[in-house]
């Protein structure tokens, strides 16, 4: 095939290199979770430590990086994988999400990698009741609040950032102000948000199936309650990261 002058001039190197990037080191998970179905998933074919190893030195552009599940900490290697991306990306952010079933893992990791660049995630859906409800094995709920205090604890010594997600449904959402004065009592930032369907699973592109809102039947009072908080993502980024609420139908 003929290739135009311009094309053959073309040099790899010019092209734009990704900047941030979201990695999902598996989609093994120890809950339940209603608004996730990755622990459906019933074959597992995560990439090895070698692997993951492969694809970090490929990726030494990326500003911007997120671990992701499943859940993280279910992986033995989780604390070499995320040194691995420290030593071989060199992230000016590194964000990870946990559910904070695994505490002892989690505070191994963070005793290990933790810098000012890490923005970790623990996910609280509520008060006892509705969290354990949400996340499908009851008592998650004592498990997630211990360790979010021993992380907190770690907290002033490494500097990273630590936020609770929160899960805005018409069980929860009352429970908002419950979660605000949680989240201040460990110097955390409140992330509340929507669940999506699908999430992480489903090979249909978007013009098929199309995300929906999943446990938001009153849409008006649950983007009400996110756009009077102040807290969380708004008070760092307040247009970007709350214009798209108004588009949920």
């Amino acid at each position: 095939m003929a290739q135009s002058a311009a094309m053959a001039r073309l040099n790899p190197d010019w092209i734009p290199r990704p900047h941030a990037g979201h990695l999902i080191v598996t989609f093994k998970c120890n809950l339940k979770c209603a608004g996730c179905g990755s622990w459906k998933v019933r074959e597992h074919n995560d990439l090895t430590t070698e692997e993951w190893m492969s694809v970090f030195r490929q990726l030494s552009s990326l500003d911007v990086v997120k671990i992701l599940g499943g859940e993280p900490m279910v992986r033995r290697d989780i604390v070499h994988l995320l040194a691995g991306v420290r030593e071989n990306i060199d992230p000016y952010i590194l964000q990870m999400t946990s559910n904070g079933m695994l505490g002892d893992r989690l505070v191994q990791a963070i005793e290990a990698v933790a810098w000012p660049g890490l923005q970790l995630r623990i996910s609280v859906d509520g008060l006892s009741a509705t969290h354990d409800k949400m996340r499908g094995v009851a008592g998650s709920h004592d498990t997630v609040v211990e360790t979010c205090r021993r992380v907190a604890e770690l907290q002033p010594q490494y500097g990273f950032k630590f936020g609770i997600n929160f899960a805005i449904t018409d069980q929860s959402v009352n429970e908002l102000d419950d979660m605000v004065r949680f989240a201040e009592s460990l110097g955390a930032d409140l992330i509340p948000g929507i669940n999506v369907d699908p999430f992480l699973v489903g090979t249909e592109p978007p013009e098929v199936r199309r995300p929906k809102v999943i446990m938001v039947d009153d849409k008006p009072r649950a983007l009400k309650a996110l756009e009077d908080a102040r807290v969380g993502t708004k008070r760092q980024l307040p247009m970007v990261d709350h214009l798209a609420s108004r588009f949920i139908t």
